[in-house]
C-alpha cells in the first residue's frame, strides 16, 4: 500500500501502524489522520479528521491506549481507551 492509494491524501504520509482490528492509522504531511482498512483487494478509508496544522512528518505512536501525534509546533495525546 502506498500513500497514493488513500483518496484525498497527498503523496506523502508520516507513517502508519496496524491496530488489533487490522485498521491502519495514517498521518499525512498536512496533519490529517486517517483510519484505513486494507486488504489485497484495496483500501477503504474508514475515517479522516484534521488534527494538526504545521507539517506533520512524524509517525503516529500508540503507547497503551494513547495515540501520540506531533507536527513542528504541537504535540498531542489522544486517549483511545
Amino acid at each position: 500500500m502506498s500513500q497514493n492509494d488513500v483518496p484525498g491524501s497527498p503523496a506523502s504520509a508520516a507513517g502508519s501502524y496496524e491496530t488489533d482490528d487490522e485498521v491502519l492509522v495514517v498521518l499525512d504531511d498536512d496533519g490529517n489522520l486517517y483510519l484505513v482498512s486494507a486488504d489485497p483487494e484495496g483500501i477503504d478509508v474508514l475515517g479522516k479528521t484534521k488534527l494538526l496544522e504545521s507539517p506533520a512528518w512524524t509517525a503516529p505512536t500508540l503507547i497503551g491506549s494513547r495515540l501520540y501525534l506531533r507536527d513542528r509546533k504541537t504535540i498531542m495525546a489522544i486517549d483511545l481507551g
